[in-house]
């Protein structure tokens, strides 16, 4: 009996042994999983290290440009050319040639990142887009009769357009002037429009009025048109400022003509000064379906230039850069525009 009894007990205990074993190969397996993650994951000390390390490389590198900047100034008596910074850079970075790209403003580095240095040294990191040394970037450009910009695009239901701008017209009663627009017409119907006017409905009634498609709305403007404001048609949605004005009921259409800048294209007549609404304008961008076509910043040119349609024009020519397709937009009409100081 005593036997029997060691025998159970012998293999009961080989039994516990068993599942232990299991057990603890189990939990080193659930031990190393997390080990390998704790070091090699998203959140790992290994990755922490390496974004460590490279934060302290970017950190350095940084410090570097901005060190061949200020001896770059002293260098040139507190004004910095492309030759001192060139040859600063190389030197802090020991390396026999530098990706320095001479721009209006200022000058496009690129190393391990990209850097903007400006004239005046300052440096930001990222390609901040300074247009070519060939153009003057101005705080706005401003009409003063007839003059506009024809953007060369053709928007339609999910053309977004974000326009800055300080309107100077006085708007005389019953007559309405777009600030851009484009506009379709089919006998007497307008339609398929991307539109946004000012109209003077009463001689103290200021009237914003955007149209989308065929849909018209008609808003009293609360705000004082000598400050700057920023115009917004965002497919079928209308702001101010940021603030929503009007949702028009989502439609599709496209245009036949391209949107105009200072002006609606419908219609032109002289008894209403062409449409053209006389305003400084900062900024305007297009977008289509959010992608960006168009980003114009007001400048001149500093040098003989060829524009967009491959005409030459004369250096102190004042216009829009497009710096999504690198190209120069003049004046469709005639006289010229008046610029903003330089930039």
């Amino acid at each position: 009996m005593k036997n029997l009894d060691l025998g159970k007990n012998e293999n009961s205990s080989k039994g516990i042994t068993l599942v232990a074993l299991v057990i603890s190969i189990i939990v080193l397996l659930i031990l190393a999983t997390v080990s390998i993650q704790t070091l090699t994951g998203n959140n790992g000390l290994l990755t922490k290290t390496e974004t460590a390390v490279q934060s302290n490389k970017d950190s350095q590198e940084e410090e570097k440009v901005k060190l061949a900047v200020v001896a770059a100034q002293l260098d040139g008596n507190g004004t910095i050319s492309t030759q001192n910074l060139g040859n600063e850079l190389k030197a802090n970075f020991d390396i026999d040639s530098v990706d320095l790209n001479e721009k209006s403003g200022g000058w496009l580095f690129k190393l391990n990142k990209e850097y903007t240095i400006y004239k005046d040294g300052k440096v930001e990191v990222g390609n901040l887009l300074l247009l070519p040394k060939e153009y003057q970037q101005v705080e706005y450009i401003e009409n003063t009769s007839v003059q506009f910009i024809d953007t060369l695009f053709r928007g339609n239901q999910d053309t977004k357009i974000v326009c800055e701008a300080v309107i100077t017209d006085s708007f005389k009663s019953g007559y309405y002037q777009g600030l851009f627009g484009a506009t379709d017409v089919d006998g007497s119907k307008e339609l398929n429009r991307n539109t946004v006017h000012m109209h003077r409905y009463t001689s103290s009634e200021l009237i914003v009025m955007a149209v989308y498609g065929s849909k018209v709305v008609c808003k009293g403007f609360k705000g004082d048109i000598t400050e700057k404001h920023i115009y917004e048609l965002d497919k079928n949605i209308f702001k101010v400022d940021n603030n929503m004005i009007y949702t028009y009921d989502y439609t599709s259409f496209e245009n036949t003509k391209n949107i105009n800048i200072f002006r609606d294209n419908n219609n032109i007549n002289s008894s209403q000064e062409k449409r053209c609404c006389l305003m400084k304008l900062y900024s305007f961008l297009i977008y289509d379906d959010d992608e960006l076509v168009r980003n114009f910043i007001p400048c001149y040119s500093t040098t003989t230039v060829t524009d967009v349609e491959g005409i030459v024009r004369a250096k102190d020519t004042i216009g829009l850069y497009d710096i999504v397709n690198n190209k120069f937009y003049t004046n469709k009409e005639s006289g010229t525009f008046e610029k903003g100081n330089d930039v």
